[in-house]
């Protein structure tokens, strides 16, 4: 996946450190992108670890979701993006711009959603939105059950016969990972801001979650709903990040 092939306007959430930051700098590597996060979250510091180019990074820092819509509504961010050729645009960890008053942070949202479209329209500007899973879920049980082997599919069998090179040092192979996902029936998490509301102004969203394969996630589109869903691998090195569907 690439800029190109990135929907118009996406939410991309998981768990803590399940590699959503990764998959944005894999999209923003060859372009101007804005990141605007909450004045306690920075994303320079693992981008440095990681080699990133931070001539193209551009860091927006706001205390809430209200005074990002005010920057929006007053054509601020609007004005920055078309001095720097911004043309990817990543809400760094939404979570961290909301307050208690939920009934307004999902007029914000909605609100910030609608100028997030209307920034494509006249800047083609694309934007992803990273959030996290609503709290209480957990995949770690579940990982274990999936790769307990417990399948008796002849077909997961044959996966489970490939060798993957990459991993063959570690205690899981990609291959069967990837298996047992296509095979299992299971729930997928909800997101911290999933509602009717704004499923229906932000149709597009991807989850991403971390393997027992370390540096490898997996990544699918949850919303909208498709036949096959679309999935990714994504594997993350000290020095380089790759995003291959499957």
């Amino acid at each position: 996946m690439d800029i190109e092939r990135l929907p118009i306007i996406s939410e991309l959430y998981g768990e803590k450190n399940s590699g959503s930051a990764e998959f944005c700098f894999y999209i923003a590597k060859s372009t101007n992108s804005l990141w605007i996060e909450s004045c306690k979250r920075t994303c320079t510091k693992r981008a440095e670890l990681m080699h990133i180019d931070l001539n193209s990074m551009h860091i927006c820092k706001v205390l809430n979701i209200y005074l990002l819509v005010n920057k929006l509504q007053t054509k601020e961010i609007h004005n920055f993006i078309e001095t720097h050729k911004i043309k990817l645009l990543i809400i760094n960890k939404l979570d961290d711009l909301t307050t208690a008053d939920h009934q307004e942070d999902t007029k914000s949202c909605l609100e910030l959603v609608k100028h997030l479209k209307m920034m494509y329209i006249t800047h083609s500007v694309k934007s992803i939105v990273i959030t996290n899973v609503r709290p209480g879920y957990s995949n770690s049980s579940l990982a274990k059950r999936l790769l307990g082997g417990m399948f008796a599919n002849s077909a997961f069998s044959a996966y489970c016969a490939i060798e993957d090179e990459e991993t063959e040092s570690s205690k899981y192979n990609l291959n069967t990972y990837i298996a047992t996902q296509r095979f299992s029936k299971k729930d997928t998490p909800r997101s911290t801001v999933h509602n009717n509301s704004w499923d229906s102004c932000m149709p597009t969203a991807f989850y991403i979650e971390k393997t027992p394969i370390p540096g490898v996630h997996m990544m699918r589109m949850v919303r909208p709903k498709t036949p096959n869903g679309l999935q990714y691998v994504l594997k993350v090195n000290s020095d380089e990040i790759s995003v291959d569907r499957i």
